[in-house]
């Protein structure tokens, strides 16, 4: 019986001393788990917060470029709108000249004549340079429109882009956070079996 005693001591000797190495060892691995995962939410949240300061800096970006095209169209358009009137204004002064001079044809001699065309044409000319400069600038209007469309279309492109982006950044935050509670409950189960 002394024997007996003997061996089921030395056996729950050698069973305590399996339990206190595995605790010891389970703390280890705890530590390890936990400084991992401790490492992972630090990492998590860096790019979670990157990817917001670059969808913030892309939003900024594209308004102030809108801007500063909206102000260069309302620029363009009043100095589209200013030519407008001076050819306008050209045309009716030219017209009126071309019935002065066939007045003057009838009355007049041909000295006066020679100077209301010089000056007819003198007018056509600075009519033609501003209908040139008129169709330069709705042509650049219109390449500003165009450029501004393509920009909207991009802006809407790269803010896709990064809402999805921080979309799979919050599903990856939530599979942590569900391994955390996983890792929690066998940790606790361990504890408990120990």
């Amino acid at each position: 019986m002394v024997k007996e005693t003997a061996e089921v001591t030395a056996q729950y000797e050698a069973l305590k001393q399996k339990v206190n190495d595995t605790r010891q060892n389970s703390g280890v691995t705890n530590t390890k788990l936990q400084q991992e995962l401790n490492s992972l939410k630090q990492q998590h949240m860096l790019l979670t917060m990157e990817e917001q300061e670059k969808i913030k800096e892309a939003e900024d970006k594209s308004k102030k470029l809108a801007a500063a095209h909206e102000l260069r169209v309302a620029n363009l358009e009043a100095r589209l709108a200013e030519l407008s009137e001076t050819v306008g204004l050209y045309d009716r002064l030219r017209q009126s000249d071309q019935v002065a001079i066939e007045k003057l044809k009838v009355t007049e001699g041909d000295g006066v004549v020679l100077h209301y065309s010089e000056e007819l044409a003198r007018r056509d000319v600075e009519l033609s340079r501003l209908r040139k400069e008129k169709l330069k600038i709705e042509a650049e209007l219109r390449d500003i429109r165009r450029e501004m469309a393509q920009l909207v279309a991009h802006e809407q492109h790269l803010t896709s882009l990064l809402q999805s982006q921080l979309q799979r950044s919050v599903a990856s935050h939530e599979f942590e956070s569900v391994l955390h509670l996983k890792w929690r409950f066998l940790k606790n189960q361990f504890f408990t079996i120990s």
